[in-house]
Formats: C-alpha cells, structure tokens, sequence
C-alpha cells in the first residue's frame, strides 16, 4: 500500500490502511465477545479496544500492527466457523487472513501459535480426536508453508539493526506497562506494569471460568508466545 500510493500533504493518505484496521478490529471483538458471552461482553471488549492505549497508537502510525491485529481477530472467526461447520470456505479464508497477517507484522507469530493451540483444543473437543487432526492440517498446512517461503526468501537474510539493548525483565515491564498505558520508565513503570499483569491473570481466569475455551488462545498469544520469543531472541527494544 505505501508503495503505491502517491506522495501527498495530507497524512491520512498514508494511514488509511491502518485506520480501517484499527476500526475493523473494534468490530471482530465485538462479534468474537458477542459469540462467546454474549451482548455485555461485546461492548465490553470494544470499550477496552478503543481505549487501549497500543491499539490507538498503533493505528495512528503507518505501520503494519493495526493489521496484524485485525487479521488475528478475524482468524479467530474464521477458524471457529470452520471447526463447527466443517466447509472448506472458511479454512480457505483462514489461510489467506492468517497469510495476510504474517505478511503484515512478524509480531503475528505470537497470534498464531495461539490459533493453533486453540484450534486444536477445539477441534478435539468438537469433533473427537481422529477428525481434530485433520481439521488442524487443513487449517494450517498453507500459513506453515506460507511462512516457510518466507523465512527462505527474505527473513533468514534478515540482520538486526542498531537500537538500545534491554534486560528481560525491562523488556516486560515496558511491555505491561503500555498495554495500561503506564510510562516506560520511571518509579511508576513497575506499578503499571504490575496492574497489568494481574489484570490480564484475572482475565483468562474469568474467561475459563465462564466456560469459554478462548482462555487458551489468549494465555499463548498474550503469555507463552511472548515468553518464547524472549527466550529465542536477543531483547531488543
């Protein structure tokens, strides 16, 4: 899209892409909250998306977070009608929105393991676990070989540029301590980051308690997958 689109004063031309991402976004979770818990729980959700402090930033900057996002919710639709309904259309689409998603910000990554955890939990639990198999397969065979394209053709010649080099724990407190819209440093840096924390356990423990399985594609995309990266990757912020 930047690529293409012509050079102008106007700073909404080079942030259209990302503004209908953003605003996409507030509609998935709604719909995903509304099929999961119902009328309160959609406008609950929209609520904390449109004040998230990430969400409105990341949508104000021309870059590929906003999409990554919209993607990700959609995929989530996707792969659950797919699950209960069983029609190759809604795989399909999952693969391209979840191809689009990985094209769109490598932060993705996260996104999609959590998918595929949480497809897997509920293919088994829908329909037993011979067909589970198949239906993960059918479901993630193209994003797989997708990504593997990818890495061959662009990302293992990727090099890490400059920038400032944190320890971990700086690294997730930082991380805590935007999603609340906390500072970056600071005495209140640990404050805000620990709300964060404790919010976002209180979270997936009401969620499961409420006998949603979404539970479990949260904890990965928000919790293990994160953690996996800091361990893999140098932490670079």
């Amino acid at each position: 899209y930047l690529w293409f689109v012509s050079e102008s004063p106007a700073w909404i031309r080079y942030r259209l892409h990302v503004l209908i991402a953003a605003t996409a976004s507030l509609v998935l979770a709604g719909v995903i909250a509304r099929r999961e818990g119902g009328r309160a729980p959609a406008i609950g959700a929209t609520l904390l998306l449109g004040g998230s402090f990430l969400m409105v930033l990341y949508a104000s900057e021309a870059r590929g977070y906003a999409l990554a996002v919209a993607f990700a919710f959609a995929a989530v639709l996707l792969a659950a009608r797919f699950v209960e309904t069983g029609r190759y259309w809604w795989a399909a689409s999952y693969s391209i929105v979840v191809v689009f998603g990985i094209l769109s910000h490598l932060t993705f990554l996260h996104a999609l393991l959590g998918l595929m955890v949480w497809t897997a939990w509920r293919a088994v639990r829908h329909n037993g676990r011979l067909n589970a198999w198949r239906s993960f397969a059918v479901l993630h065979v193209i994003p797989v070989a997708a990504l593997a394209v990818l890495y061959w053709l662009d990302l293992r010649h990727t090099i890490a540029g400059g920038g400032p080099v944190h320890g971990t724990w700086t690294v997730i407190a930082r991380a805590l301590s935007l999603c609340v819209g906390g500072p970056e440093g600071g005495p209140w840096l640990v404050p805000a980051a620990s709300v964060a924390a404790i919010a976002g356990v209180l979270s997936i423990a009401l969620i499961r308690r409420s006998g949603s399985d979404l539970w479990i594609l949260i904890a990965v995309t928000a919790g293990a997958a994160p953690a996996l990266t800091l361990l893999t990757v140098d932490t670079t912020l």
